[in-house]
């Protein structure tokens, strides 16, 4: 029983590897590596053979011949299992010739030559379990070998975590290095070298089952056979075969004899095709309820699109987005970035489980190829659709991202979700596919919806604060006049009166502005025409740091010289008591972060040293009526007036400040060149 274990054990080790080669070769993608690892399979498989041929026969010249295989096919398997561990990247390039690679080889050669000279093996001694070699002096030699090429495999592996960066390669460094660099020496140990010191017994030959279990995981787990095939036929077929041939080696005693194990390897073969038909039978019957699968996909779909259409403002909207996919598709991270037209087009609107580093810094490199290819193809980014050593693969993988999904309205993009995390699998059908396309469409629809509604209601709102102002206008102008004419020596009464008239013209240019007159102008002279409008105490120094090559940009003069004259006056009044009085005028190009956005823009920032603004106040300055100078006549609508006027030239400005150690407005106005869009 003992030996028919034994030949169970290395007939299914000659005859698993058949499968993997099977496998290998109905790849669709063969990589570079991929003769290698057919080589490595096939000595793998006829190592197995010639051992079980010397465990089983009875003549003498059989059993040294087989000797010989076994220590020919052994050099050659070590050299390329070197071979393999220096592939770039875990199996993604193979590495150039060098020295050290030849050397290898040729070191594998001279232990051949020396086995086939009969160097190598002293004598063979006869058990009743088989004949089994007596090594000579000469084995050394291949036992020097041995342990040095373990020894550079381990320092390279070794090596190369430490120089690993990447979340998922230093995983899979990791892996290698506790896992199957171990399991590889000590079963290539008992096999190859332990037979030296010891009497060889069967029961060490039980170590071969280990390397085709080997093989089989890391041609799976590094992607040299896809997923795909190992879903579909790996689990099934192992098991049928090890259960077929396991009854046929325990009920049938003549496979005792060495004829018939040697005929168990093509019927093992007969095993493993059979297997594969009644495998693909099992999946095609299952694919029979793949209807009842996509029914269900469509029912979420109906619920999806019919929960979204509720969503009045984008940030629940968003949300209810990173559920769906994560509950759904089982994704634990999302990031969804929306469009904005600003100098970064990308804003960060959801983000759950992500490092919000990696994205701020993607946003603003100045070039990201995952958003240039998205822009350029408005299609989803599958990870796994690129190889891994790709630049697109790479980022992703930084990234921790499996998708890339663009959300498109009508005819522009407005945004991209990404995906990641862990998954269960990470292979996404093709219905999944289609599925994410129409959410990204839907979305798209929503924010558009969404947009447009807020705008409906701005207008409104803008509307009935014009119908307002007219009216206050009509009621109190005459009101205002009749307190002019009448009360002409009462200076408190008329500065209110003249407060009253100035918070109704602001009123008025707010909920009504005029419409823009745009003009060719450089930004550099506008700022100075304004300056020359503005009463600028002797103690206070301007600086100015203007770029020279900033072309002309269309604005509405009139409009714009009020912005900037608006922002002066308020820097000059925060400077009353500070000692120090400066005022600071830069101008510079900005160029775009992305090919969305070809336009350069110009980038204007006004810096006083004034008293600065609380932190508190600094979300509330550009809102209507808000102002902390009414005691000096403040209406609070200057800033607000400032940034519409900036916003209806589709720029933008903020602010910055501290108390006590100034104020900085930054205005981003964009402008045209030839050629751009």
């Amino acid at each position: 029983m003992a030996l028919q274990f034994l030949n169970f054990a290395l007939v299914t080790s000659a005859a698993v590897p058949l499968l993997l080669l099977w496998l290998l070769f109905n790849q669709k993608k063969k990589e570079i590596y991929f003769s290698i690892y057919v080589y490595l399979t096939i000595l793998t498989s006829i190592d197995a053979l010639a051992t079980l041929i010397l465990v089983n026969t009875h003549l003498p010249e059989t059993a040294l011949m087989a000797a010989r295989i076994r220590l020919i096919t052994e050099s050659f398997i070590i050299a390329i299992v070197f071979y393999l561990a220096k592939t770039v990247d875990l199996f993604t390039n193979i590495p150039r010739p060098s020295l050290r690679n030849t050397l290898v080889f040729f070191g594998a050669m001279g232990i051949s030559l020396m086995g086939l000279l009969n160097l190598m093996i002293r004598d063979l001694q006869h058990t009743g379990m088989g004949f089994f070699p007596v090594f000579s002096p000469y084995y050394w030699v291949f036992i020097l070998f041995y342990f040095l090429i373990f020894y550079l495999i381990f320092v390279d592996i070794v090596s190369k975590y430490r120089r690993s960066r990447r979340k998922q390669e230093i995983q899979d460094v990791r892996e290698i290095l506790v896992g199957i660099y171990p399991s590889t020496f000590f079963s290539t140990l008992i096999l190859y070298i332990l037979p030296y010191w010891t009497t060889t017994h069967p029961f060490i030959f039980l170590a071969y089952f280990v390397l085709p279990c080997l093989l089989l995981y890391t041609a799976f787990r590094f992607s040299i056979i896809t997923i795909d095939a190992r879903v579909h036929f790996l689990v099934p077929q192992l098991l049928f075969f090890a259960l077929v041939m396991l009854g046929l080696f325990i009920y049938l005693p003549p496979l005792k004899q060495l004829p018939w194990l040697l005929l168990s390897i093509p019927f093992s073969v007969a095993v493993i095709l059979l297997s594969n038909a009644l495998t693909g039978q099992f999946f095609n019957w299952i694919s029979r309820f793949q209807v009842d699968l996509d029914s269900g996909l469509d029912k979420k779909m109906e619920e999806f699109s019919s929960e979204i259409i509720k969503f009045i403002d984008q940030e629940n909207l968003l949300n209810f987005v990173g559920d769906f996919c994560q509950k759904t598709l089982q994704f634990n991270k999302c990031a969804i970035l929306t469009l904005q037209y600003d100098v970064p087009p990308y804003q960060i609107a959801y983000f759950r489980n992500y490092d919000r580093n990696p994205f701020r810094q993607m946003l603003e490199s100045g070039s990201s190829p995952i958003l240039e290819l998205l822009e350029e193809q408005k299609t989803i980014i599958n990870k796994f659709s690129f190889s891994p050593g790709s630049v697109i693969y790479e980022l992703m993988d930084q990234l921790d991202v499996y998708l890339v999904l663009p959300i498109m309205g009508k005819n522009e993009l407005m945004g991209i979700v990404f995906l990641g995390g862990s998954r269960k699998q990470t292979k996404i059908s093709e219905r999944q596919v289609q599925f994410l396309k129409i959410i990204g469409t839907q979305v798209g629809i929503a924010l558009e919806n969404i947009r447009t509604l807020h705008q409906t209601i701005q207008s409104q709102k803008m509307a009935e604060i014009g119908m307002l102002a007219s009216q206050l206008a009509h009621d109190f102008q005459s009101f205002i006049t009749i307190v002019k004419l009448e009360n002409s020596s009462n200076e408190r009464l008329k500065q209110h009166a003249h407060y009253m008239e100035k918070l109704v013209q602001d009123l008025l240019n707010y909920a009504r502005p005029q419409e823009l007159k745009l003009t060719p102008v450089k930004i550099n002279h506008l700022i100075d025409m304004s300056l020359d409008l503005v009463d600028i105490p002797p103690d206070v120094l301007i600086e100015k740091h203007y770029s020279e090559d900033l072309p002309e940009i269309q604005v509405d003069v009139g409009q714009m010289r009020r912005v900037f004259t608006n922002l002066f006056e308020n820097s000059i009044h925060a400077m009353r008591h500070p000692r120090e009085k400066r005022l600071k005028i830069t101008t510079r190009p900005l160029r775009p972060l992305t090919k969305l956005k070809r336009s350069p823009w110009i980038y204007i920032e006004i810096l006083d040293t004034g008293e600065g603004i609380p932190e508190e106040y600094l979300e509330k300055i550009f809102e209507p009526f808000f102002t902390t100078h009414k005691p000096d006549g403040g209406t609070g609508m200057g800033l607000a007036i400032v940034k519409q006027i900036i916003t209806r030239h589709h720029g933008f400005i903020d602010v910055t400040s501290k108390p006590g150690k100034g104020t900085i407005f930054n205005i981003r106005l964009p402008y045209f060149i030839k050629g751009g869009s």
